[in-house]
């Protein structure tokens, strides 16, 4: 083809997505060139095919793509989910996410970027092909007319050869076009590791399921009932819409399976793909969000339904229309009657960008199978069988460590450490990890020391009672993953870097895990400055004091791990035949103590609402 008739057309070359334990990069194009987006930034791949020989370079700015750790927020975001704004002049409170353009991740900005070059590119020519439709509609039309005809062919001969002639370059026009706008789909081809597949298409197999429910409602808004005024149970109302989930393509993403679909009435539909989302707000609005900033919290909620019930639910109870405040029906109202009290499933979809959508469904089992599934993928970026697991911080620096000789790789650390590795005397693997630990461990001390510092140069976060409960819910549960983590770092990842019997043991493997387990107590350090920032209504802050200190118990079970470690060494130097170390964390007393303030709030709702 000539390509005559759309000189500016671009082929894209389709996209592949690597979607691994340390996040998602996409590849643009094919070998010899290829541009390579991912968390360490932009790089441009070209090589000559067979013969080994190749060339990387760094495309973006070293500071274009930071590593962003547990509890860092950028600048202008917003470190809480997104505080659903109350409408004007009423005590509604609206449940609707941000713009689009401040719901992308700084992580996928390049992939942003791709995505909207390409749906540019395609909406111009998809416009441009509508109308070469119509006109070789039109040409073909006029042409076949006089074709078909036995008198005004032979009678207008030059006017039927302009026909013909408008007739076939319309058709070529519209062949064209087609193959081009073919051409500029994205093909999307998304390579999953193990540890992310399985999680992953388990966790579809659940949100099929969880389309199967016989309502779904998107919630719209949430506003306080006046219970002496209305002499209803409820003490709140919401508006929502029934939508139906499902398992479909988006038009933006050629992929050869279907994403997780959320549609939403007052905002976008919500695709759900390996390792990012995508927010569709209109055909040329959306944004692209890494899937690890969502978090999904559900619980099961009592509701009182004035609808049909459906088949699917669990009623738990009934409840008068009209109702005194202990329950019991208002006498004054002579039609009173009960309706049923309803368990539903209430999920609801977060990120620090300000992504905030809310759904009910009938099933409360069904949200519950879904969400489990949902937080063990989001888990599964923080587990590797080899590797340490994120932050991303440490995925970075774990790169840059692994292929310095030793003598580079501790440069930085104690002159202890440096002699230990470079004479590797008796015991040497032992006791470069307790020297490790000890001082790392000394370090975080001294730091936590100031968390009073610390917490002054943290923006303060003000979230309302309603929001606070899930809010502080989803930050314990992720600290939780980060203890089994650490516990498996202790007794897994440091014995190995040790060597098996008879065999000498890996020094960068003993720095890697060390700094692993300081990272972990970093990540911990930074979710409780954001916690403890937080403003939430007067009666929910002993909730929050309550977790005051926890980071300061991870590192005395860290300090008495170590302590171990060294009698244990101590032990076999002194003819022990066996080395045992246990490192088994204790409960913190500030769970305890968070546990007694969420019972006063359980025994108190109206707390929540101040």
């Amino acid at each position: 083809m000539s390509w005559r008739f759309r000189k500016t057309f671009k082929v894209l070359p389709g996209i592949k997505v690597n979607l691994t334990n340390r996040g998602i990069s996409a590849t643009v194009g094919v070998a010899p060139f290829s541009v390579n987006v991912g968390p360490r930034g932009v790089y441009s791949n070209i090589g000559i095919p067979g013969t080994g020989i190749w060339d990387r370079q760094r495309l973006d700015g070293p500071s274009a793509s930071p590593a962003v750790t547990p509890g860092y927020v950028p600048q202008g975001v917003p470190a809480s989910p997104f505080a659903p704004p109350a409408l004007p002049g009423s005590d509604v409170t609206e449940i609707r996410s941000a713009s689009t353009e401040m719901l992308k991740s700084q992580s996928m900005a390049d992939l942003q970027r791709l995505l909207e070059e390409a749906y540019s590119e395609r909406t111009e020519l998809e416009r441009e092909a509508a109308a070469a439709q119509r006109e070789a509609e039109y040409a073909a039309a006029r042409y076949r007319k006089w074709e078909n005809g036995l008198l005004f062919k032979r009678i207008f001969r030059d006017a039927f050869a302009k026909r013909k002639e408008a007739h076939e370059t319309a058709a070529a026009k519209l062949e064209e076009l087609t193959e081009q706008l073919r051409l500029t789909v994205l093909a999307t081809h998304i390579d999953i590791d193990r540890e992310q597949a399985e999680p992953y298409y388990r966790m579809r197999d659940d949100f099929a399921k969880l389309c199967e429910c016989q309502k779904i409602w998107d919630t719209l808004d949430r506003r306080e009932v006046n219970r002496v005024a209305t002499r209803s149970a409820a003490t709140e109302a919401i508006t929502r819409e029934q939508v139906s989930f499902g398992l479909s393509p988006c038009d933006i993403i050629q992929w050869d399976q279907k994403p997780l679909h959320l549609p939403n009435r007052t905002g976008g539909d919500l695709y759900v793909y390996p390792g990012f989302a995508l927010y569709r707000a209109a055909k040329k609005a959306f944004a692209i969000i890494d899937s690890r900033e969502i978090r999904l919290t559900c619980n099961s909620t009592r509701f009182i339904e004035d609808e049909t019930v459906p088949r699917d639910a669990q009623v738990v109870g009934h409840a008068w229309a009209k109702a005194n405040k202990d329950g019991s029906p208002d006498r004054r109202f002579r039609d009173n009657y009960q309706m049923p009290i309803v368990l539903y499933g209430n999920l609801r979809f977060t990120s620090p960008t300000g992504l905030n959508e809310e759904f009910q469904v009938s099933n409360a089992p069904a949200a519950e199978r879904f969400a489990k599934s949902w937080n063990l993928f989001q888990a599964s970026f923080a587990a590797s069988s080899r590797r340490m697991p994120t932050p991303a911080a440490l995925v970075a620096a774990e790169e840059e460590i692994a292929d310095l000789d030793p003598g580079t790789a501790f440069a930085k650390e104690s002159e202890t450490a440096r002699k230990l590795v470079n004479d590797r005397g008796e015991y040497w693997e032992f006791l470069l990890t307790e020297e490790l630990l000890r001082t790392k461990l000394q370090i975080l001390e001294a730091q936590y020391a100031d968390f009073d510092q610390l917490l002054l140069s943290v923006p303060k976060q003000s979230i309302g009672g309603l929001q606070f409960i899930p809010w502080i819910g989803d930050r314990l549960g992720e600290l939780s993953p980060l203890v089994t983590q650490m516990s498996r770092c202790f007794t897994e990842e440091i014995p190995a870097s040790w060597g098996k019997p008879g065999e000498s043991g890996d020094p960068i493997q003993i720095l890697i895990s060390a700094n692993a387990l300081v990272s972990y107590v970093r990540a911990y350090m930074s979710r409780e400055l954001e916690i403890c920032a937080a403003q939430p209504p007067a009666k929910l802050r002993r909730l929050r004091d309550s977790l005051r200190g926890v980071t300061g118990s991870l590192i005395n079970d860290l300090k008495g791990a170590t302590d171990q470690l060294g009698r244990a060494i101590s032990d076999v130097r002194n003819g022990s035949k066996e080395f045992r170390v246990n490192f088994d964390f204790t409960s913190p007393p500030q769970l305890k103590k968070f546990t007694a303030e969420m019972e006063k709030v359980t025994k108190n709702p109206e707390w929540a609402k101040g």
